[in-house]
């Protein structure tokens, strides 16, 4: 048996596992009197020394919980001037890898003993050497898996997209994000758990942060460059990421590359891309469903605003809305469904002239309304005038064209929609509920309102989102207690639907979010936050549940809750203009902030 020295300047470092010292250069074999170096888990032998080293050792005598004998990771970094830029990144860089490991409690993450990270001087190696002690993994990186068993099936990848999910989630819920994933820094156990390691560049969220990256442009510049850490693997980080400005959603963006390359068996960067987009061209190359494309898609979307914009809304897609997509393609292309499609399509015909003109109707319906989804406005137009002309009385087909008008900015298409359906239904809730939507995005909030009360009048407790979208108009006229009577109206119609058809439980999170925001302007500090935090958990994806809760938490001086909501208001997408202005306050301060500091501190 052998043993390693741990003075990287050594000429022979390989010891006998009997020794007390080095018996080429003299230093003790024992690491804090404690830790003894087994072999290397990277390369030590190059001609230039390694920032960090890294060995599986035993702890000779135990401690904090660790028994004597255990097998560890230790990580090995010498700083030899901690007012040095360069180490003083690298110490901070283990510092933020100690934090995750020890704070984060969670079965996909390592473990460290408290005191699993400590320094050494007066070695004769270095001023200072530090180390970072961990839990030993059994198993194998992903990427080594990936060489020996090829591409993973959508089964495989869709059981370890959740493992590694919920790991995520524990992580990004402490304030932290990773930074490099990547294949080669997930294991998986022999009982087939993930589990993601190395947080070596892993990142805080803290005020200091986001000045930095706010202090970017306010359009999306992706060329401004900031003086912060660039720590990333080319073909999985983010183009943020890239340019020194990375965010929680980087993680996402990585994540979904992750999955591209056990998928298809090919490294990111080794895969085309579109010359307009950016966009990774990779589903050719995988046996994939399209809803699982999709969604892996959506992970690596250029812009952070478009990817999943927390760990918590990840994992509702993937839990809820993603099993249900995929079930419903499968059906479709089942071919004993295919089947019955076209025998009920025979029998429709067969049943006269007026039957098939309305499934004509229908199946243009159908088609219109993927491509409006789908932001596919032109299409989308074109296949719902068709459904109207199959069948004139086709109410849903005039509901969707008037949105698709609305889309293309064609308002006499929009009305006149809008108006037709009206004649046809004059007690269409649907319909005036959106009218109250194409008015509330002019911020002609009088007339929304007015719709929105008719919506709700005809449609009562069926016109859920007229109610939460009528209290978000009160809230800004100042009528708070009519928004919360709104919004719990909202709130009790919404979770009594859920009970009774399971929809996913994010269809209440607006309501929350509403009446959180009308309790904050009354000052009910308390209970403000717990509706903000109820819209939060289930899964509300908009800037404005966050924005509200950074603002509640400064106002309670709760500067870590605030930190973090603060990051994902920064960072989410947002559709109404307050929101904007929200933002828009938060950067100027942080800006103002910034020139008070002295420059050092910049």
């Amino acid at each position: 048996m052998s043993c390693y020295c741990f003075n990287p300047r050594c000429r022979a470092r390989e010891n006998s596992d009997t020794d007390s010292v080095c018996s080429s250069c003299g230093t003790s074999l024992l690491v804090k009197d404690r830790y003894r170096l087994l072999k290397p888990l990277r390369p030590i032998d190059g001609p230039i020394p390694q920032d960090v080293e890294v060995f599986e050792c035993v702890d000779t005598t135990g401690g904090d919980g660790v028994e004597p004998g255990t097998h560890l990771i230790i990580k090995i970094l010498l700083a030899h001037d901690r007012l040095d830029s360069y180490d003083a990144k690298r110490v901070k860089l283990m510092y933020r890898e100690s934090e995750v490991v020890k704070n984060v409690d969670h079965p996909g993450i390592p473990k460290a003993p408290k005191d699993g990270l400590f320094y050494l001087r007066d070695t004769g190696v270095a001023n200072e050497v530090y180390c970072l002690v961990q839990q030993k993994i059994e198993g194998q990186t992903l990427d080594k898996w990936l060489e020996e068993h090829g591409p993973i099936s959508e089964k495989l990848a869709l059981n370890w997209l959740d493992q590694l999910a919920e790991s995520l989630h524990a992580v990004h819920q402490l304030g932290y994000f990773h930074r490099d994933i990547k294949p080669a820094n997930v294991m998986i156990k022999p009982d087939g758990k993930l589990m993601l390691i190395d947080f070596g560049a892993a990142r805080d969220i803290t005020d200091t942060y986001l000045a930095r990256i706010s202090s970017a442009p306010l359009e999306d510049d992706y060329n401004h460059r900031l003086e912060t850490t660039s720590i990333f693997t080319v073909g999985y980080a983010s183009p943020e990421q890239m340019i020194g400005k990375g965010l929680p959603q980087s993680d996402f963006f990585a994540l979904g590359r992750t999955f591209v390359h056990l998928l298809t068996g090919i490294r990111p960067n080794h895969l085309p891309t579109n010359m307009d987009t950016g966009e990774l061209i990779w589903r050719d190359k995988a046996k994939v469903s399209k809803p699982l494309a999709d969604f892996l898609d959506t992970l690596m979307a250029i812009a952070p605003g478009k990817r999943p914009q927390n760990t918590a809304s990840l994992l509702s897609y993937l839990q809820s809305s993603l099993p249900r997509k995929l079930r419903a393609y499968k059906l479709r292309r089942d071919r004993r469904f295919q089947f019955g499609v076209v025998i009920g399509v025979i029998l429709l015909l067969i049943g006269g002239h007026r039957t098939g003109m309305n499934w004509a109707s229908t199946h243009y319906f159908d088609e219109g309304s993927k491509h409006l989804f789908a932001d596919r406005y032109k299409e989308a137009r074109a296949d719902l005038e068709r459904a109207i002309q199959f069948n004139p009385k086709n109410l849903d087909a005039y509901n969707n064209l008037a949105s698709t008008c609305q889309s293309l900015n064609d308002d006499d298409c929009a009305f006149r929609s809008y108006k037709k359906v009206l004649e046809l239904d004059p007690n269409n809730w649907v319909t005036y509920s959106q009218l109250g939507g194409y008015y509330d995005f002019r911020n002609e909030n009088e007339q929304a309102a007015k719709y929105y009360r008719k919506a709700i009048e005809v449609g009562e407790d069926r016109a859920v989102e007229a109610y939460n979208n009528l209290a978000r108009i009160e809230i800004l006229q100042g009528n708070y207690a009519e928004a919360i009577r709104l919004s719990t109206k909202a709130i009790n119609i919404s979770e009594k639907v859920i009970q009774k058809t399971k929809q996913p439980p994010e269809v209440p999170a607006a309501g929350y979010k509403n009446r959180g925001w009308a309790k904050l302007e009354l000052q009910q500090y308390d209970q403000a936050i717990a509706d903000l935090n109820k819209s939060s958990e289930l899964g509300y994806m908009n800037a404005d549940t966050y924005c509200l809760l950074t603002r509640a938490y400064e106002i309670k001086k709760d500067d870590v809750q605030a930190d973090s909501n603060q990051e994902i208001c920064l960072t989410s997408a947002y559709t109404s203009p307050e929101v904007y202005e929200w933002k828009m306050s938060i950067i100027r301060r942080f800006r103002r902030d910034q020139k008070k500091l002295p420059e050092s501190q910049n």
